[in-house]
């Protein structure tokens, strides 16, 4: 089983966008499945979005994104992890390349991200930028699209 976790504070404006992917994503490529989401002390609709969609709700007031996602890995069923923030959508196609890697005995990972137009040339060249020098360079996860097995994260004591 999956476990998607993900951490929202005032996300109203796209968390039922997040929400909606991810159980495409999953129905696209048969996965048994649940989302818990860790409301991190919001103050606007992001507990009503939550609770009409079939996930577990957390409420917590940890204001530390770290923690947060250590509060949902907690409650976790699944053997896999996979951390998504609330403003990411999940392409299909990404969890079906996620699936391949931990068939093949990968313990964890990340995605290369693409931001939705309209953006400016700079956010362009800074992204790119980021991208390359995060992700190319260090080898690094973006923190938006996380997975991992959870005894793994268990073992190295989360975030």
């Amino acid at each position: 089983m999956f476990s998607f976790i993900i951490p929202a504070h005032n996300e109203e404006l796209f968390l039922r966008n997040t929400l909606n992917s991810i159980k495409i994503a999953v129905e696209d490529n048969q996965l048994t499945y649940e989302i818990i989401v860790v409301n991190d002390d919001s103050t606007d609709n992001t507990p009503q979005i939550i609770d009409d969609f079939p996930a577990q709700r957390v409420d917590v007031k940890l204001r530390k994104i770290s923690a947060v996602r250590n509060a949902g890995a907690k409650l976790a069923r699944g053997e896999f992890l996979i951390f998504v923030d609330a403003d990411t959508l999940l392409p299909s196609q990404t969890l079906k390349q996620v699936i391949a890697e931990l068939n093949q005995g990968t313990q964890g990972g990340g995605a290369y991200v693409s931001v939705d137009p309209p953006i400016t040339w700079s956010q362009w060249v800074i992204i790119k930028t980021f991208s390359f020098c995060w992700l190319r360079i260090g080898n690094w996860a973006a923190g938006c699209f996380i997975y991992i097995r959870k005894d793994l994260f268990e073992q190295i004591g989360g975030f």
